[in-house]
């Protein structure tokens, strides 16, 4: 005779996570890529990489970007450093290559921390219109200041964090304030599945869209991403994972090899996380 505890086992063995957050809501999580031409000044190259784009299988409709190098902000030491009007003018030609050879190609735009405001003035990024998605992805330091109160009242360009935010504790300051208009919470690091849940609960409040960090991350990670992006309502989109940029992590799975198409990947199917 079967105990009751045993019987349980045998059904949440054979469940899908996906199911005990709610059970899923769209049959495909939309994601998106990262990389672009080395030279974002060159407007052939710019222009090639959008053609191979748009021929690829993975059909990518949204980028992340770095621009401008280190002297845009990015560490090269202990601190960021504060950025010139010499970097900015570089970063506005990057983005202007960009927006015209990439004409159906969302992007989403990524900047370090330090000179945020000057960089939201400064016409280097473009808020949204009808074909470019752009946003400043950790404008500022991870911990919640008054800053971003400044920061969001500087700029319409959309603002992105979350990936170091840790709990529905560490989003609150943020959404309580409003001056984020998406969130980037990480499985890894906000609370797991059902963590991720409960952020996406406390956001409904203020209506703001959910995407989920994955990073060079195992494929174990990005199908624990997966699941809520599944699952959730206010949902926009997932890191892509898998695909040579990120060294072909699809290797890990046991069954047939995750893809990506048409910037999208199906919701998994099978028990536990459904890699196999």
């Amino acid at each position: 005779m079967t105990s009751r505890f045993g019987t349980w086992r045998g059904r949440l063995s054979g469940c899908r996570s996906i199911n005990l957050i709610g059970g899923p809501i769209r049959k495909q999580v939309p994601v998106y890529s990262h990389g672009g031409p080395r030279n974002l000044l060159d407007k052939a190259e710019c222009k090639a990489w959008a053609q191979q784009v748009k021929t690829a299988p993975e059909a990518f409709t949204a980028f992340k970007f770095g621009f401008g190098g280190q002297g845009a902000g990015q560490p090269n030491g202990p601190y960021n450093p504060t950025l010139d009007g010499a970097v900015f003018r570089k970063t506005a030609r990057e983005c202007a290559n960009l927006r015209e050879a990439s004409a159906t190609t969302s992007i989403l735009r990524c900047i370090a921390p330090d000179s945020s405001i000057r960089a939201a003035r400064s016409g280097c990024v473009k808020p949204s219109n009808r074909w470019i998605r752009c946003g400043f992805e950790d404008p500022l330091t991870v911990r919640y200041s008054e800053a971003r109160l400044e920061l969001k009242r500087s700029t319409r360009v959309p603002l992105l964090a979350g990936e170091k935010v840790e709990l529905v504790e560490g989003f609150r300051p943020y959404l309580d304030n409003q001056v984020l208009d998406m969130i980037h919470p990480d499985v890894a690091y906000s609370g797991g599945i059902t963590g991720c849940r409960k952020i996406e609960d406390y956001t409904a409040l203020t209506r703001t869209p959910v995407g989920l960090h994955s990073g060079p991350c195992s494929l174990i990670r990005l199908y624990a991403s997966m699941h809520p992006g599944a699952a959730i309502q206010n949902f926009f989109t997932v890191e892509d994972a898998v695909g040579a940029f990120r060294g072909n992590k699809e290797k890990m799975a046991q069954g047939p090899e995750p893809v990506v198409r048409n910037s999208v990947f199906p919701a998994p199917e099978g028990s536990g996380l459904a890699l196999n």
